[in-house]
């Protein structure tokens, strides 16, 4: 599985998540904030992450059954955040952790698991100062 990354710091240290998605890393700064997705290429076309739309930033680590996509699972996000807002995640038959911004809110996900058939929750920012300074999400198992 890849490794997703997001820092208010530049530095943050990407050594061990980065070993989750060894074939490509990309980093990007955007919205004062440092993107970094570690990935796993097994099928399909490489694609780079994060996936951006206008104000919307996304990190994505998992896998998608129910929708049909281009180059990547991945790519399906922003539009269905776009068209169910917060509740796009109901609208997803995967295993998969997701990060995403817009604009000046925080979206993440729980893993979310097929056997176990949790409901993907949000939750804002994480809470405390230090978490918010460098926030990891990866898909343990």
């Amino acid at each position: 599985m890849c490794g997703i990354l997001v820092s208010k710091r530049q530095d943050a240290d990407n050594f061990f998540i980065q070993k989750r998605g060894p074939d490509h890393t990309s980093t990007i700064l955007l919205h004062g904030f440092c993107f970094t997705h570690n990935l796993l290429h097994i099928t399909g076309k490489l694609t780079p992450q994060p996936f951006i739309d206008g104000d919307v930033v996304c990190l994505y680590n998992g896998e998608s059954y129910n929708h049909y996509y281009r180059d990547s699972d991945g790519e399906i996000l922003i539009p269905l955040h776009r068209e169910h807002g917060d509740d796009f995640a109901r609208h997803l038959d995967d295993e998969f952790a997701v990060a995403l911004r817009c604009t000046n809110i925080w979206r993440a996900t729980t893993m979310r698991s097929r056997p176990a058939r949790r409901r993907a929750s949000w939750s804002s920012s994480p809470g405390s100062r230090r978490e918010r300074e460098s926030w990891t999400t990866s898909n343990r198992r």
